[in-house]
């Protein structure tokens, strides 16, 4: 039988943090001259130092399937990628034993042959509190309303149509 068609008990996060755990024992051995020193939440998901102080960052992905990896990155995590001299997103197999296997690491600008941006998704969740009239949520996230909407519309337009810009946008 297929061990991918079997449904996982894991959860993401689940799935994430072991990912993580991986990932560290794979740079400790693949990258010696680089401490891990810090796992962060905003740029990427671990940040190692070498013996001159240089950070280089990286955004693991993980994964239980064998083929057809696939997954989101943010847009903090892609501009700090395109911003660091030294990013490198890790996709990662936790079921495999080998970590040579299980690891395959790759630049940005190997991931951008990968990559793609779906039509924005406008997320809500009716069961917080209602937002005051501020610019940022707490979390970071815009606050939505129709102008909002509309530079969305148009940014994303262009972006694939590469539609001109008007002098007046």
């Amino acid at each position: 039988m297929d061990e991918n068609i079997i449904k996982s008990k894991k959860t993401p996060a689940q799935i994430a943090d072991e990912a993580k755990i991986i990932a560290k024992k794979w740079i400790e051995i693949k990258h010696p001259h680089l401490k891990v020193c810090d796992e962060s939440k905003r740029c990427a998901d671990i940040i190692a130092k070498s013996d001159d102080e240089e950070k280089y960052y990286f955004e693991v992905k993980g994964t239980e399937k064998d083929s057809n990896n696939f997954g989101a990155a943010t847009l903090t995590e892609c501009s700090c990628a395109v911003d660091a001299k030294h990013y490198s997103f890790l996709l990662v197999n936790i079921n495999k034993t080998n970590l040579d296997e299980a690891v395959q690491e790759r630049t940005l600008e190997e991931m951008f042959e990968y990559m793609s941006v779906p039509p924005f998704k406008i997320n809500f969740n009716i069961r917080k509190c209602k937002r005051k009239n501020k610019k940022e949520k707490a979390d970071g996230s815009a606050v939505v309303d129709k102008k909002l909407i509309k530079k969305m519309k148009i940014f994303y337009d262009r972006s694939i149509k590469r539609i001109p810009k008007k002098k007046n946008d």
